[in-house]
């Protein structure tokens, strides 16, 4: 039976280990075969693991040495910085060490005898590891699965995050061993010890979610805050670049509005940088009308109200003219609303060039945004055509609305 048992454990334990490294190599390159890796580690595992029973060292001891020769193991094999090492031996050791209290304390509930009893009886014993074991190994599967290698990358990145879980990890096991240590030696109930290792059991498993959650937070929050320090440096280098063309890049010579190139050149810098940006294509509606029936110089007031305009509501960005009556706007932006709501601004102020001026014929735009969550997934190119597309496409629907409306008049 002995010999049964010992069989069960090493194959449980080969398991463990098999799931443990193969999620270590699925996040670190390993220096050898995963194959020769869960060998030697699996006999070295064993021996950690059946020497302190032999000698009967209880508790603390044995964790703080699994703690220890995992991590020598990790960065042996993984060749990474120490503190990434001990973050995983102590990750898998609390997680484990968790399950396992909790199984131990579920079996003493329904089997009767002291935790004493049932640790010198080989059948509970190894029903104990199985159920502490299994578990261990189906989370770890789990884990793998659910989580992206790029979220633990982005965790394992920030140092600070790492040393954070590492501490509270830290403080979780040895006040869960203290626990442990201090109450199976006192005169308390089977009942009350079997609960109490249930309760530090949760505890262990919540310590060890609450520091992968907290760290993983923390993590985010960082590469947020280079990400906007990043893009703020990079907004600051392009308003200096943007002022640097106003004084030297030639202009319209009638609106003093950018050039074609200029918007053109605007956006691929921005691609490059993998900035957020939004392109507008401007048409004015009408100006052959009023070119046609109050001549050019209507024609040119129309234009000068409407560059006015664009370059009240569109600051610090790149306002084009491409035609005539034609307008291209690209510029940055933290959200999708701005670039929105500059746009309806823009073409409601158009709207009353009409009755500020007292005019007879209506003023208006039509226009077709491309926001920043669309430009990064398209060219200059095919930005610029997305945008001249829904601008016709909303001249067309404008003009069968006009034409509605004279029908009904």
């Amino acid at each position: 039976m002995e010999t049964i048992n010992a069989l069960i454990f090493f194959l449980l334990l080969l398991l463990y280990n098999y799931a443990m490294f193969a999620y270590n190599s699925f996040i670190y390159m390993p220096r050898m075969e995963l194959w020769k890796i869960i060998f030697l580690t699996s006999i070295i595992n064993s021996l950690l693991f059946i020497i302190p029973q032999a000698i009967h060292i209880d508790n603390i001891g044995p964790m703080v040495l699994y703690v220890i020769c995992y991590t020598i193991q990790f960065n042996y094999i993984y060749k990474k910085n120490f503190l990434s090492c001990l973050f995983f031996s102590m990750a898998f050791m609390l997680n484990l060490y968790g399950i396992g209290l909790m199984s131990g304390g579920v079996i003493s509930l329904v089997v009767p005898g002291s935790l004493a009893v049932h640790r010198t009886d080989s059948v509970l014993r190894m029903i104990t590891t199985i159920f502490s074991l299994l578990p261990a190994i189906l989370e770890i599967v789990i884990i793998r699965a659910v989580i992206k290698k790029e979220k633990i990358d982005r965790f394992l990145s920030h140092r600070k995050s790492v040393q954070m879980a590492v501490l509270i990890m830290g403080i979780v096991f040895l006040y869960s061993l203290t626990v442990i240590n201090v109450n199976n030696y006192q005169m308390i109930d089977d009942i009350r010890i079997a609960v109490l290792n249930i309760k530090v059991g949760l505890i262990c498993i919540t310590g060890f979610l609450i520091a992968i959650g907290y760290g993983y937070i923390f993590a985010i929050m960082n590469l947020y805050q280079k990400q906007f320090e990043n893009y703020a440096t990079l907004i600051q280098k392009e308003q200096e670049s943007i002022h640097e063309l106003s004084l030297t890049v030639q202009k319209d010579s009638f609106t003093g509005l950018y050039l074609r190139d200029v918007a053109i050149e605007r956006m691929q810098f921005y691609k490059k940088n993998s900035m957020q940006f939004y392109t507008i294509f401007v048409d004015m509606d009408g100006l052959k009308t009023v070119n046609d029936i109050y001549g050019h110089n209507e024609g040119d007031f129309y234009i000068q109200q409407v560059v006015e305009i664009l370059k009240r509501n569109f600051i610090g960005t790149i306002v084009s003219r491409i035609g005539g009556d034609e307008f291209l706007i690209t510029g940055t932006s933290y959200d999708l609303d701005t670039p929105l709501q500059n746009t309806l601004m823009l073409y409601e102020e158009v709207k009353a060039i009409k009755v500020k001026n007292d005019k007879h014929y209506n003023t208006s735009i039509s226009y077709g945004l491309v926001n920043i969550d669309e430009t990064a997934r398209f060219d200059v190119e095919n930005i610029i055509k997305i945008a001249d597309e829904r601008m016709y496409e909303f001249k067309q629907v404008n003009k069968k609305e006009r034409k509605v409306k004279k029908i009904y008049k």
